[in-house]
Formats: C-alpha cells, structure tokens, sequence
C-alpha cells in the first residue's frame, strides 16, 4: 500500500517536472537570411571592423551562446560582443575549430547574461585579412519572435578595433554576429498551485508525527 507521505512527495516531483516542462530550449536570434552581398569589412584596415545590428526585446532573455556567420569555409576566430546602453555586457571569440554549427552560424557557449526588456547592440570583428564575410543588403531576415531587429551597425571611424558600432542604416545587414538564448520558465497552468499544495501536505504530515 503507498503511504501517503509517499503520494505527496510523488505529487511534489511530478509538480516540479512539470515546471520544469515549461521551460524552453536555447533559441537562435538570427534564424536565418537570404540574398544580399558579402563584405569582408566595412572600413577593411588592420584592427578591423566591428559590424553588428541592434535589436529590442520585450521580456527578459538569458544570452547562452555567441556566434558568427559561416560564409562557407570560417577561416579566422572572430570576436562578438553584445552591448547594453554603451557596455559591454557579454564578448567571446568564435571560430570553427571550437565553435558549434548550428544552421549557418558557428556558436560558443559563454556563461549566463541576463537582458531585461531593452535595446541591445551585438557586433562581431572583421578585419581585412580575416578572409571572412557577413551579409549586407539581405532580401529576407527572419528573426525568433522575441527578438525585433531595428537597424544595421557599423564603426564611425577607421580601425576602431573591438568596439561598439554606433553609425546605423536601414537597410538589412551587418548579419556576421548571432546569438543563442533561453527565454525565462513558464510554468504549466496551475502547477505552482499544485507545487504550494504539496509541500504544505508535506508540513503538515512532519507536524503530525
């Protein structure tokens, strides 16, 4: 026969799983592009360029991974970062040997950055012996539906070197630098009520003995 201490630690278990069910897997900001020319740089000197977009979101994200356009062959490590109101809040370098493919891009896994609702930059750096490219003038861009894309990025002055792009244009491009995250827990309906219950039966039986 089960006791019901056991009943009621099986229900706290399988209310935690379920919470546990709503969180989702990591998600790619970029999903994908077509069209549009390949660029080696913007400024093409020795230090490089950062090139990037900037983009909005509307409810908490946790960054989980950097990335960079694979143009077909990704010959050189580039660094990525993502900027907050002019900081840097999260940078890592990408390249192919120990980067991920994930659809068109090579990623790697940084530590855990939470974004509240915001403006963000992300950039990635070219520089004009990389061999590397990144798309400007895309005909099509399709982004996760947490993430509205609002302009394309590129440095105000020569050999800025790693730092954030300010300079915007419309038009769809500057797609080099990506982004993995996870958005936050959503519990199933009514299992936070089913978790509270639970462990109240689990006070109430300690009380009793």
């Amino acid at each position: 026969m089960i006791s019901l201490r056991s009943f009621v630690a099986g229900g706290v278990v399988a209310t935690l799983a379920a919470l546990g069910a709503g969180r989702a897997d990591a998600l790619t900001a970029l999903e994908g592009f077509s069209g549009g020319t390949a660029y080696t740089g913007y400024h093409s000197e020795t230090l490089g360029d950062m090139v990037g977009w900037r983009f909005s979101i509307a409810a908490p994200i946790t960054l989980t991974a950097l990335g960079v356009w694979n143009d077909g062959d990704l010959i050189a490590p580039h660094m990525v970062g993502v900027w907050g109101e002019g900081t840097l809040l999260a940078s890592q370098e990408v390249d192919a040997t120990e980067g991920v493919l994930s659809g068109d891009f090579y990623f790697e896994a940084i530590g855990p950055v939470s974004l509240s609702a915001g403006t963000y930059t992300i950039a990635a750096l070219y520089t004009s012996a990389d061999g590397d490219s990144y798309i400007s003038g895309a005909a099509s861009v399709s982004f996760a539906p947490e993430i509205a894309w609002l302009a394309s990025l590129y440095p105000s002055t020569v050999n800025a070197g790693f730092a954030e792009p300010t300079v915007v244009t419309s038009s769809f491009g500057r797609f080099g630098p990506n982004f993995q995250f996870d958005v936050a827990a959503v519990p199933l309906p009514g299992a936070a009520a089913l978790l509270a219950g639970g462990m109240a039966a689990f006070g109430a039986l300690g009380a009793a003995r």
